[in-house]
């Protein structure tokens, strides 16, 4: 448990799908990752918010909106990325193109923005200033909380002994 509220279980059965070896899952797909990754999102941010049951409908109505135009951004950005990434790689990059590209990118991220912004404001009809300020917190700090305990996780698991490059010299 943190400042933001983030408490994450130590051995998340759900987070061994990536890993390889006898035993371990199957990786999962990347669509079902992102499922459960909204779910624990949802789950821990309700906990940390502690909303009324008056609350609550209408602030998942509003994250789950909020959620959805994100991820639709990110897709869109990443398919842009993906675009661009292609067009610095050709053998003669459209210099004309690589500036169009980037001013999409650019112009998603601030497409984000207001979606957060816009989230926001609704939410101050929903939630209290004390619930708002944990739900910033929260926002920012979650993704990066959750890959660095992802992160701990496999380094647990990472096979000990001597690593690739240690040298034995007998002495």
């Amino acid at each position: 448990f943190d400042g933001s509220g983030i408490m994450l279980a130590q051995q998340e059965p759900r987070m061994q799908g990536r890993m390889r070896g006898p035993g371990m899952m199957p990786p999962m797909d990347s669509g079902i990752q992102r499922k459960h990754i909204e779910q624990l999102r949802l789950l821990k941010l309700l906990e940390v918010l502690d909303l009324t049951e008056d609350q609550e409908p209408q602030f998942l109505m509003a994250f789950r909106g909020m959620r959805k135009a994100m991820r639709e951004i990110d897709d869109r950005k990443r398919t842009t990325i993906n675009r661009l990434s292609k067009e610095l790689k050709a053998e003669k990059p459209d210099t004309r193109q690589i500036n169009n590209l980037v001013d999409s990118v650019l112009a998603f991220e601030v497409r984000k923005r207001e979606s957060m912004q816009k989230f926001i404001d609704s939410a101050r009809d929903i939630l209290t200033p004390v619930q708002i300020g944990r739900l910033l917190v929260f926002t920012e700090r979650f993704e990066f909380e959750l890959l660095e305990r992802v992160r701990e996780f496999r380094d647990r698991q990472a096979p000990k002994g001597p690593r690739p490059g240690d040298a034995d010299d007998g002495q």
